[in-house]
């Protein structure tokens, strides 16, 4: 049974930056995780949807490159290469926190870890088996993931949580984008740049309610100018796939259809099966 000073579950920014600033001062350190290290802002948040924006800026002002008497021939989207260029940007990073790790010799444990006593963690790993790790004191910084209500269908292709959209190599012609809040405008601009058909559904008044009245006008003239389809205060009651689309049930009997939806409703705790 190893034994250290501390133990970290959760690799994400909450965890690896308190195991490094820990190995910094003295303790022996061990973090678990289960995934990858980075979280979710590094693999399916921040970075990757950073990357792929970026690529979408640079098609949208190709389209709009003779305006700066820049001529080009008809533009199109290889959004397969988009992926691998965020993917490449991702794995250099993760590389990056495995390196501050190994030059604070803090030890990274890959598996699900789980709180059996007030000083041990066991780890169960990919392939079935056990270790158990003693300590002095455990973080839990395991982090969120995405929401799913369970009135949608979710299959990871046709109907999808933000993590499955960032993974996907390819787009189709048209999307619906249920919930208007940060990750769904990110994704819905990100989408109209490579000239997907967007709508977004959300269910309050505005999209991006919780931010100031300044910032939410500017979001729907943008997306006005941009062909966006805003539909607030309209409630999807069912969420499913038919046939080779998604299929969006609205409240009062409207039906929507695309050849994909995205599902961003907001996020919760990852909290179950740690032994808390």
């Amino acid at each position: 049974m190893a034994k250290y000073d501390l133990v970290v579950l959760g690799a994400g920014p909450g965890g690896y930056v308190a195991a490094i600033r820990a190995a910094q001062l003295g303790a022996t350190c061990a973090v678990v995780e289960r995934e990858f290290v980075g979280g979710t802002c590094l693999n399916w948040g921040c970075i990757p949807t950073k990357a792929l924006i970026k690529s979408g800026r640079v098609a949208a002002l190709a389209r709009r490159a003779s305006q700066f008497g820049v001529m080009t021939g008809e533009i199109s989207v290889d959004y397969a290469v988009m992926a691998a260029r965020k993917d490449k940007i991702v794995s250099m990073l993760r590389g990056g926190i495995e390196a501050l790790f190994k030059a604070r010799s803090v030890t990274l444990v890959r598996g699900t870890g789980k709180i059996t006593s007030p000083g041990e963690v066991e780890v169960t790993r990919v392939d079935g088996s056990t270790d158990t790790l003693s300590c002095d004191n455990i973080i839990v910084a395991t982090g969120s993931e995405p929401a799913r209500p369970r009135v949608f269908e979710f299959d990871g292709e046709k109907i999808l949580t933000s993590q499955d959209a960032v993974a996907r190599t390819q787009v189709g012609k048209s999307v619906i984008i249920i919930g208007g809040g940060f990750i769904g405008c990110e994704y819905a601009a990100l989408y109209a740049n490579l000239g997907i058909e967007v709508t977004v559904v959300e269910l309050l008044d505005n999209i991006l309610a919780t931010m100031d009245t300044d910032v939410i006008k500017e979001i729907t003239r943008a997306f006005k100018k941009r062909k966006i389809k805003v539909r607030t205060g309209v409630k999807v009651e069912k969420l499913t796939r038919e046939g080779d689309v998604a299929a969006a049930y609205l409240a009062g009997g409207e039906k929507l259809t695309a050849d994909f939806a995205l599902v961003s409703v907001g996020r919760r705790p990852v909290s179950e099966g740690l032994g808390l």
